[in-house]
């Protein structure tokens, strides 16, 4: 991918716009899309249905995907906060860290 750019050629006109000296630069912007294809195979009574409903499986399925990572993610995170709060309980006791707290309030 690349490649160069040749700018539109300039009459007389445009170039009185122009102070003597100035260039005209040019500024392309390309947004390319990150996304894939999953293709999934259902049952054919599933997919008539889905018709029937005018179901827009693509919009659908894409939530569903995204609300499925948030969980798994919230359980990863879940699971290693369980790890670190049982590797930590008894080595802090809550009036230490109410004062640490405190302290550090006072700080700012």
């Amino acid at each position: 991918m690349g490649g160069t750019y040749d700018p539109p050629e300039r009459n007389e006109d445009q170039d009185d716009d122009l102070k003597a000296g100035e260039e005209v630069r040019y500024c392309i912007m390309v947004v390319v899309l990150a996304s894939v294809v999953i293709s999934v195979r259902i049952p054919r009574e599933l997919k008539e249905r889905l018709e029937m409903l005018n179901v827009n499986v693509s919009e659908v399925v894409r939530e569903l995907l995204e609300r499925y990572v948030e969980e798994a993610e919230e359980r990863l995170l879940m699971e290693r906060l369980a790890r670190i709060r049982s590797r930590l309980t008894g080595k802090l006791d809550p009036a230490t860290i109410a004062k640490l707290v405190r302290e550090d309030r006072g700080r700012s």
